[in-house]
């Protein structure tokens, strides 16, 4: 018994340490994921911003692209086909030029005397200018449209060759068109103007138009390889010394998703095909199909929060072992004192009883020597009813230290039930009559019956002495017996303030006494009728406190006790 306790109490102890420890831990762990998507959030707006940064400087780029062409557009009104030409040959953005009148004629390139560059230009863009209106219907959409989806942009191109055939032919010869060679036209405002991109050769291609009050058409095909290269100019090159990037990448993809450039010290040969961009935004039109991809190593940052986080649980861990260490080691040194001290009080015990018994032997033999009425024995009366008084105290705590070790034991004979009563009550009539108090038994177990008498005894000196010290202004202990079937039933029943109900229960713990103007000042163990109760359930029976019939104050003990032999 002593070992399973003290494995109890090593499990609670642990319990104690390293529950609290994962509690800790996965509270820690819980905040930590919290504040990490907190900082993921944070930090993912504040990349997002600066990704959009680069979005604009790229719009700009092409705000004031547009606004030169605009500026050049009034160059290119009432101009022959061999200044057109020039233009083109000295600009370093306008690769190709296509104009129209309102009417969908073709006024440049000419019609006659086309230049391979034009004849190429014209069969590149053919799927373009079936419909040039089309460019002032879906102004809206191929000027300021930020969709994401890249295939908005690319033209259908699934038609029927030999539609595609015959269309290029009239492209060839302007009869599509029905356009003048030499068609010259007054230059009028400005009234739209947009971006078209397509693409065709495995590439990105830019188209800036225009539309005039006349509902002239111009459309200027940019280099889209100066482009991309001013693009790429407008990005950051950051040394090995910047701060903003020596953790992270940042990459520009064009609608093919092939990296045009990078720039960063996070990303390299081994790990920019493994691993997913930790933010991407797609850019506004005219690159719409183009996107930033953003990678970062946050793998330092986590590692260091889970280590201070480890760090943290294992120092508490070590605080709560060391405190569980010490209160384990105060507890069995307390336990080793407390089990020293009843090693010694048994001892005493033992030691007391044989002098206590001579002495109240002696007692009896002396009083059965001198006149009734003489000082002397009423002397003596004192000596032997103190003498009984500890002899019953000790009984108890002998008993008491025999339960604990589990060492009581029953020991069944043939005897009477109410002359074991009545011998009882017989050693307390002087202790009763000194206190005014009377006693009437009503016996009705004077059968022969198997019973332990020092067991009933010691329940009943157990009971008559608590009635004695507890209920004396009652005046009256009642005392009854009865046999039914394989028990023996004994009532005692006192007349004093009783018990509260709620402590009918608690009054049979150990060391537990009720406290009241009643007990105050009345000496006592407290271990009286816990130690009643043990010996009736060990008899096979129980000691229980019941209802008063008669409703008067007072307390009603029930004993039940086993009187069937056990062989």
């Amino acid at each position: 018994m002593g070992k399973n306790r003290k494995f109890l109490s090593i499990f609670l102890l642990l319990l104690m340490v390293f529950v609290p420890a994962a509690l800790l831990a996965w509270f820690g762990n819980r905040m930590q994921q919290q504040e990490a998507a907190m900082i993921e959030v944070s930090v993912n707006k504040l990349v997002e911003a600066k990704l959009k940064g680069f979005d604009e400087q790229f719009q700009a780029y092409f705000q004031s692209l547009e606004q030169q062409l605009r500026d050049q557009y009034s160059l290119l009104v009432n101009t022959d086909t061999v200044a057109l030409r020039n233009y083109l040959r000295t600009h370093a953005y306008v690769q190709n030029l296509y104009i129209a009148s309102a009417n969908g004629e073709r006024l440049f390139p000419p019609s006659q005397q086309l230049s391979s560059t034009e004849q190429q230009f014209l069969q590149r863009t053919a799927n373009l200018w079936l419909d040039a209106s089309a460019f002032g219907n879906n102004d809206e959409a191929a000027s300021v449209s930020q969709t994401r989806d890249s295939r908005s942009y690319i033209p259908d191109l699934r038609t029927r060759r030999y539609e595609q055939q015959a269309l290029n032919e009239r492209l060839l010869s302007g009869s599509a068109l029905s356009g003048a060679t030499e068609s010259k036209f007054v230059a009028t405002e400005i009234t739209q103007g947009g971006w078209r991109v397509w693409y065709a050769d495995a590439g990105i291609n830019f188209i800036f138009w225009l539309r005039d009050t006349d509902d002239t058409f111009y459309a200027f095909e940019l280099y889209p390889s100066r482009i991309i290269s001013d693009l790429i100019n407008t990005l950051p090159t950051p040394g090995p010394d910047d701060a903003d990037f020596a953790n992270a990448s940042i990459q520009l993809l064009n609608e093919r998703s092939d990296a045009l450039y990078q720039w960063g010290g996070f990303l390299n040969e081994q790990n920019q095909h493994s691993l997913e961009a930790q933010l991407a935004i797609y850019l506004s039109h005219p690159l719409g199909s183009w996107k930033l991809n953003y990678f970062s190593d946050t793998r330092p940052a986590a590692q260091t929060q889970r280590f201070n986080l480890m760090l943290a649980v294992g120092a508490v861990t070590l605080v709560l072992l060391g405190l569980a260490i010490y209160f384990y080691r105060e507890q069995q040194r307390e336990i080793m004192l407390a089990q020293q001290r009843v090693n010694f009080v048994n001892q005493v015990s033992h030691e007391l009883k044989t002098p206590l018994t001579n002495i109240r032997m002696y007692a009896e033999l002396m009083d059965g020597k001198v006149d009734s009425n003489s000082d002397i024995h009423r002397h003596l009366n004192v000596i032997t009813t103190e003498s009984q008084r500890l002899s019953r105290l000790i009984e108890n705590v002998l008993s008491f230290s025999r339960s604990q070790r589990k060492a009581l034991k029953i020991h069944k004979q043939p005897g009477v039930v109410d002359a074991l009563i009545e011998s009882v009550l017989t050693a307390f009539i002087p202790v009763m009559n000194s206190r005014d108090m009377e006693i009437q038994f009503d016996g009705a177990a004077n059968q022969s019956v198997y019973i332990d008498p020092e067991i009933l005894e010691q329940i009943l000196t157990n009971l008559l002495s608590n009635c004695e010290k507890y209920a004396a202004d009652g005046k009256r202990v009642d005392i009854s017996s009865q046999l039914e079937d394989k028990f023996c039933l004994i009532r005692v029943r006192d007349y004093g303030s009783g018990i509260d109900s709620a402590d009918h229960e608690r009054v049979f713990d150990a060391f537990y006494r009720v406290s009241s103007n009643l007990t105050d000042g009345v000496t006592g163990t407290g271990i009286g009728l816990g130690i009643a109760r043990e010996l009736a359930r060990l008899h096979g029976g129980d000691l229980v406190i019941e209802g008063c019939d008669d409703n008067r104050p007072g307390t009603c003990f029930l004993l039940t006790l086993n009187i069937v032999h056990e062989s």
